[in-house]
Parts: structure tokens; sequence; C-alpha cells
């Protein structure tokens, strides 16, 4: 009995032994359910560390499109900034799999390894990213990473670590004594003290392969890749492009310090900069400490190397990408660099140096007879609409290059834009989560400005004129679909972000609403708790005829936060916006200079300081603007309700009406009620959030024909008016008086009625009613300017007194006069000698007097004197003739 039972254990054994020495092929899909044990793409694991973490030498990894950051899965921590992606030898890991597995395409499945751990990226990374998002230390060529774009790694760690350790130096990659393989890999978008692409010490070696390094950030040295202590990459058909390195001869592209000699073969290096200057050949490559880069078959910007290269220092030779990235605005991931026919860098490079089949592209890496130089092959004739177009009710989608292929959502638009294109817009609205690879409900989603690119809306659908007013194309940050007023639930956090622009990225004619920034999560002016409508950080995008209404910010600024930037808004609206904190309608901070023009700010409500505005170290100008009606802490009658202003700078303003400032230099008084704007129908800050309201200038307002005509070179204002309509330009955003109206003649406009009443109506308030009990009737209070919802004394509508007239004395009466009131009822001035006459009261017993601006004046017409008794009276009546 005892040998079969010893032949039955050493069987299982081998069976066993066997099986561990049998490769695994493992499977990652972000979108796979839990629990899945990767053996196959049913059953893939959802991270791509819980592969690593069960991979062996001989394994192979199959990894699905989508996201996938270093500190989810296998024992990673969450929001871990140390956690990377640590690759093993003799692993390969393949990404550019469609979901549930398939053919692999590189180019439509693509596969990002991200260092945004926090997930709050707009753009350059930022918060707490991961440090470094994939680390190759103490491997060989045999650990390969083949097809991922490898992005958002931010190494911004104290000064006090080492400047050369994984915290401050590798965004991208950290190699330390290590040489893993990269194929078909993107290092896009990361920023790090040293080597924002990748970095490599001691004797680190790496083989790249079809890749692309761009858009990458050095705040020293080797904006794309850091070399160190004989470290000597060798690189393949690579492209360098759009990187930054902040220190003078740091290596825009490359940097090699103490004996690194790296390779480059079939390779472009250009378009980099290096301490802002890219006309040096450090902007390209810097070689120091015994350090020599030798190529073949390159071409290498500012450098001649001779031999099989071509001449980077003849401008003729530049490779003519198809849209070049901005190495100034790196980090980023602008930019498409494949090559254009009649690019030198076509079929000069050597076959032979590349045994890929395929390019970065998955296009067969030999196009025409001879390989290219670069990451890319072939030679593409950009697909350049000069106007694209976008309508939510297109029947049949297509490429936006008419109304009839117009794209459907302004997403696609956005994705493909480029410097130099206008993107018209139809009416109706657009979510940011929708189109050009957003996801659905999420709410980091934002409609991104693009540098050089116009977006007008204000379209018919299905194309025709252009009509402000009638086709309103709303930005809607209503995500979830379900708001019923106010933000609400899972909308967006900022629904436009601005950053990185120049004023050449122009929004014009949208209506921005319903942000919802409120995660209270991360720093204080994070796009996900501060600027609602529209964030701008680094940039000076151009804003036109948009209205900025209903959103909210938890930090502040629920209209727009501005930090470290100069855009101009012209011909806008801010109303109806509300933060518990800093800056109801605008929140400028942190030198920023923006420039306000003929914009106007009303209902909108902040907890702290600057109702309609807060600057903190900014420096705003506002012409022809005006600022009315908000609220800070509860009020509206304090300068900090307006615009408050903290910090080392102080805000200018010209020709502009602000209320409760006094008048000074061209600005006029706005501590004068009698100078109210009378708002065709004002907004109520204290309901803000809110969308309601009507600020177009009434018949008398103050605000009519006064402002700075030669300041605004714009035809027409927000609403498609012309902009001067009585030679001199109106303040704020509306040109031209428009009369009021009263639906039910009852004597009251209908602004009034809805301004106070609730639920809203234009008929529901009578001339009759005294609902707050004091000595008016709705009417009167009408008439006086007075609020309906307060109790007011005699003296807050008008005034007696004794004047003198010649030598003689008389008795008068001035009083308040609302001039949105003028249209609708008449103040009648009466005198009487004796009451006790049946018609005691007579209006030929007065005589008009001069008032103060705003206000109405009569004397009696008898001297006082001359009789025993006299007396004066006011009646408010509806005009029997109205203007409707």
């Amino acid at each position: 009995m005892k040998t079969p039972r010893t032949l039955t254990v050493a069987f299982l054994f081998v069976i066993f032994l066997s099986s561990r020495l049998q490769a695994a092929t493992w499977h990652v899909n972000d979108d796979s359910p839990p629990p899945g044990d990767g053996t196959s793409w049913g059953t893939a694991f959802a991270k791509l560390q819980d592969a690593l973490a069960a991979a062996s030498a001989g394994d192979m990894i199959l990894v699905a499109e989508g996201i996938y950051y270093p500190d989810e899965g296998g024992t990673a921590v969450d929001n871990d900034r140390n956690a990377s992606f640590q690759l093993i030898d003799d692993v390969q890991i393949f990404g550019g799999f469609p979901d549930g597995g398939g053919t692999r395409n590189l180019a439509t499945h693509r596969t990002i390894l991200s260092g945004d751990i926090d997930q709050d990226d707009v753009d350059a990374p930022v918060g707490s990213n991961s440090y470094s998002v994939v680390t190759g230390s103490g491997t060989g060529t045999t650990a390969v990473l083949d097809g991922f774009t490898i992005a958002r790694g931010l190494a911004d760690g104290p000064s006090g670590d080492a400047f050369d350790g994984p915290t401050r130096a590798g965004g991208g990659v950290y190699n330390l004594s290590g040489s893993p393989t990269f194929k078909n890999c993107t290092f896009v978008n990361n920023s790090a003290g040293f080597g924002g692409g990748l970095f490599g010490k001691n004797s680190s070696s790496p083989v790249l392969i079809n890749c692309l390094i761009a858009g990458n950030e050095a705040g020293f040295f080797g904006g794309g890749i850091n070399n160190r202590d004989s470290s000597s990459p060798v690189l393949v058909n690579c492209t360098i492009t759009a990187n930054s390195a902040g220190s003078s001869g740091g290596g825009g592209g490359i940097t090699n310090f103490s004996f690194c000699n790296p390779s480059l073969t079939n390779c472009i290096v250009w378009n980099n900069i290096e301490s802002g200057d890219g006309t040096s050949p450090q902007a390209s490559i810097n070689d120091s400490g015994s350090s020599t880069t030798s190529s073949a078959f390159s071409l290498i910007e500012n450098i001649n190397p001779g031999g099989t290269n071509l001449d980077g220092t003849n401008s003729a030779n530049g490779p003519e990408f198809l849209f070049p990235g901005d190495p100034s605005a790196a980090p980023t991931q602008e930019g498409d660099f494949r090559l254009e026919v009649g690019s030198p860098a076509l079929n000069v490079g050597s076959d032979a140096a590349n045994m890929e089949a395929k390019d970065l592209f998955g296009n067969p890496r030999i196009a025409d007879g001879q390989i290219d130089l670069g990451a890319y092959e072939g030679a593409f004739a950009p697909i350049f609409f000069d106007t694209l177009h976008v309508d939510h009710q297109v029947l049949n989608p297509g490429n936006g290059s008419d109304w009839s292929q117009a794209f459907a959502t302004l997403n696609d638009a956005l994705n493909g834009a480029v410097s130099g294109q206008t993107i018209l817009v139809a009416k109706g609205s657009y979510f940011p989560d929708e189109g050009g690879g957003a996801s659905d409900g999420d709410r980091n989603a934002s409609f991104r400005l693009i540098r050089g690119v116009i977006i007008q809306g204000g379209y018919p659908n299905g194309g025709g004129p252009r009509n402000l007013a009638a086709n309103e194309t709303i930005l809607s940050g209503d995500i979830d679909q379900n708001d019923a007023g106010a933000p609400a639930g899972n909308n967006s956090y900022t629904v436009v972000n601005g950053s990185n622009t120049g004023p050449a990225a122009v929004l014009d004619g949208f209506t921005i609403t319903a942000g919802l920034a409120n995660a209270n999560e991360g720093e204080f002016d994070d796009p996900v708790n501060a600027g609602g409508a529209i964030h701008i950080n680094d940039g000076s995008p151009t804003i036109l005829n948009c209205i900025l209404r209903g959103n909210f910010a938890l930090t502040g600024g629920a209209g727009m936060v501005i930090e470290n930037s100069d855009p101009r808004f012209i011909n806008c609206v801010v109303s109806g916006n509300k933060t518990p904190n800093f800056g109801g309608g605008f929140h400028n901070r942190s030198g920023s200079a923006p420039r306000f023009l003929n914009t106007t700010f009303s209902g909108n409500s902040a907890g702290s300081n600057g109702g309609a505005v807060n600057n903190f170290g900014a420096r705003p100008v506002f012409t022809n603007c005006i600022v009315w009606n908000n609220e800070a802490n509860g009020t509206t009658t304090t300068e900090g309700a307006s615009i408050n202003t903290g910090g080392s700078f102080d805000a200018t303003y010209q020709f502009s009406l602000i209320e409760n400032f006094p008048a000074e230099g061209t600005n006029f008084d706005g501590t004068n009620p009698a100078n109210d704007p009378l708002l065709f129908v004002p907004v109520d800050p204290s309901t803000a959030p809110s969308n309601g309201g009507d600020l177009r200038l009434t018949s008398g307002s103050f605000a009519l024909d006064i402002g700075d005509t030669t300041a605004n070179p714009q035809t027409l204002d927000v609403a498609g008016n012309p902009r001067v309509d009585n030679l001199v330009i109106d303040l704020g955003a509306f040109e031209g008086a428009t009369m009021a109206v009263d639906s039910d003649d009852d004597g009251l406009s209908d602004s009034f009625e809805l301004a106070n009443t609730d639920p809203s109506s234009e008929t529901s308030l009578t001339p009759e009613s005294n609902e707050d009990k004091d000595p008016f009737t709705a009417i009167e209070e009408f008439a006086f300017g007075l609020d309906p919802g307060v109790s007011n004394a005699i003296s807050d509508a008008f005034s007696t007194a004794i004047i003198e007239v010649g030598l003689e004395d008389y008795l008068s009466i001035t009083w308040n006069v609302n001039q949105a009131a003028i249209p609708f009822v008449d103040i009648v001035a009466e005198g009487s000698e004796d009451l006790g006459l049946i018609n005691a009261w007579d209006e030929d017993e007065t005589v008009p007097i001069m008032a103060p601006a705003g206000m109405g004046g009569a004397r009696s017409d008898t001297p006082i004197s001359s009789q025993l008794e006299d007396f004066l009276r006011l009646r408010v009546e509806k005009r029997v003739t109205q203007a409707n």
C-alpha cells in the first residue's frame, strides 16, 4: 500500500510544477465587474495593479482601452502619491485592446496610465498627482511596456527630497538602475523638477521604439528626458517635441549629465525650449559631464551632426507636423505630430534600425518604400475646415464641415479643433459630459477653450443668420439633467475651462449655467470648488456676449474664478450666481488683471465679501459697467456688496456705475438712489442661484448714453442689437431703452409685479394692496421707489419744508421719483387753504420747484403769511394713456 501512495504524491507534484512553468496571459479591463481573476476578458481584472501583482516572469498582460491609476488595485493605497506602476522583468504589457477583448488598435483604443490619482486635472497635472506614473527601476530590456499613454505625473516633491529621487524626478517614468523597453508609447503632459517625461540614473539604459515624448515640462533639466550617471538609452523612431526645461542650457528635449551616451536613430527632436528659448542647441539636447549623444538618420533642431542626419540648423528641414504643440504651454497634451505631405522627414530613415511592423498609430511601419523619421509613418494631409458646425438636432452627425454634416455635441468639435478655426453652434443646450471622449456623468467634465479657436453661439437649428436673442445657446452643467431650478445633484463642477489660453481663444454668444462647484476637497481654488460657470488659471481668453447665471461655487467665484490670468469680458451679463464665501459673481486672484467692458453684474450673492466681484491680489479694470443690486453678508447696502478688493493691488473704474461707490474720476455716483439703472426685471440676490430676470435698461435709466463709446469695438450688444443706439454708448451689456410693460393695465409694471410677488406673476399684485401695513399702497410705493415688502415711513417717500421765494415764505414738498414708474403713474402735487370745502384740493394751488436729481418738487402758490392755513399733498394715479 505504501508504493501507490508515494507514486500518487509525486505525480501530483509534477502536474503542479508544470502548471507554474507555463506562461500566463492576464487580462485587464477598467469596465470589468468585480471580482475578476484576470484569466480571460470575461473575468478580467479591473485594475492594472492587480495584474502586476499576479504576474511572474514569462507572463503577458493585455490591457483594454481606458484610464488606469497607480493607486488602485494590488497593494496600492488610495491617493498615495508614491504609487507607481512597477515594471517586471520578462513580463510584457500590451495596451490598445477594445473593451471585452478583440483586435488591438492603438489609434482607436487609447490605453492611458494616468498620474491624476485625485482625478481633478483639467489640463496640466495639478494637485496630489502621483509623483511618477511608471517605475522601471531594477529591470532589464525584457520588461516591456507597449501601447500606452503615460500622462499627468507630477514629481513636485519637497525641496528637501533628493533632486534625483522619485518625488522630484521622472514625472512619467522613473528609472534607477533600470533599462526596460518601451514600444509605441506616448509620454505626454507630465511635470517634474528633473526629467518631465522620463528620468534615468545609475546605468539606466531603456530602449524606446516608436515613442512620442511631447508636452512635458521640467522645472530645471530635461523637459523630455533626463539621463544621469552613465545612463545611455537607445531611441529608435522617436519624436521628442514641445517639451520645456526651465533652466538655461537645461535640455528642453534631452539632457545628459555624467558619462551618459544615448543613441538616436530615425528620431526627430524639434520645437523644444530651455529657459523659454528654442533657438539654442541645448533647447534640443544638452550634453555635459563627459556625455555625448550619438545620432544617425535623425533630425535635431539647432544641431547639424552630419553623416546620415538631416541638418537641424536649416529651418527648411522642419518636420512639418500636422499641428505642432506649444512648448511654452507645457505641461500640455495638445498637438498632432504626424507628418504632413512634403515633410523632409519622410522616407529618409534606416529600415534596418526598426524591426517593428507598425508605428505608434498602428499603421504599417514602412509606408512608401523607406521608413520615415519619428514615431509616425506616412504623410498626412490635414483635414482642415475653416469653420466647424455644431447642432444638437442634426439628424446624421458628420465631420462638422457644414450644417448638414454638423457635430451633434460641442465636445466633438472641440476634440479636433485647432488654432485658426471657428466653431458655430446652433441654439439648444449642450452638456460637457457628452461627446469628444468625455465620460457620461463625469462631474469633472468641462468645455475646454482652445488657443486660437473662436466658438460662436446664436445660430438657428439647421443653420441661418445669427440671432443671439432668438437662438439662445446654452452650455449647461446639468449633466444629470434633473435641475428644477437652482443647480443640484451631480452637476458638472465647472462648465467651461479657459486655462492655458490666450486672447485668440474666444467664447461668444452663450448662456453658461448650472455649474455646481461643491466638492469641498482639494485646494480652495480648484475647479471642483470654485468657478461654477468658468474657471481660468494661467489663461487669457476673450469672453463676448455671454450670460453667466444660476451657478454655485462653494469656496468662491460662482460665476468665475480667475487666477494668474488676464481675460477680457465684453458685453456680458453676470447674474443670479451664489457662493457662501467670496465673490458671488467673480473671484479674481493672484495677480490677475481681467478687463470688464460693458458688463452688467446684478443679483449675485456672496456669504462673505464681494457680492458681485471679489478681488484678492488682482488688478481688474471696469469700463462702461453696471454693478447693481448684489449682496454680501446679507446686505446690498455696502461697497462690499458690489465689489470687494484686498491684497496689494487695486481695481480701476472708468465710466462705470457701481452701487454704494461714490462718484470718482469718470465714474458715476452709485450712492445716489436716483442713479438706479432701472433694470427691466431685476434679480433678487437673496434668491440666487437663479435664472430669472431681464437686465435690459428701461426708459429713463440713468445708464443710458453716458459711457465711453471709444472703449468698445463691438458693433452689437449681448442681445445682437446695435451697440451704440443714440450716438453715445450705454452702460452695461444691453444697448437702448426698453419700454416697460403693464400687462393688466393697473399702473404697476410687469417687472415691479414680478419682483414683488411669490410666486412671481405679472398680474397678481393690486394697486391698492398694502401687505407691509405701512402708510403706502402698492402703486404709491411703485411711484416713490419703495419696497412693498418693507414697512416704510412717510419720510422715506417725501419731505416738507418752508422755503423762501423772493421776500416771502412758502410751504414746499419734495418727493422721490421712481424713474421706472414714470410711464405708468403720475405723482400730482395739490394744495388747499381750507380742508372744509367739498373740493378742497386743487392742483392749481401749487407751483413746481427745482428739486434734486431723481426727485420732484412743488410749493404752495400763495405765501404762508397770506392765509391762516396752508396744506399740500401728493396724489398717485395711474396714467390714462400708457406707453406699453
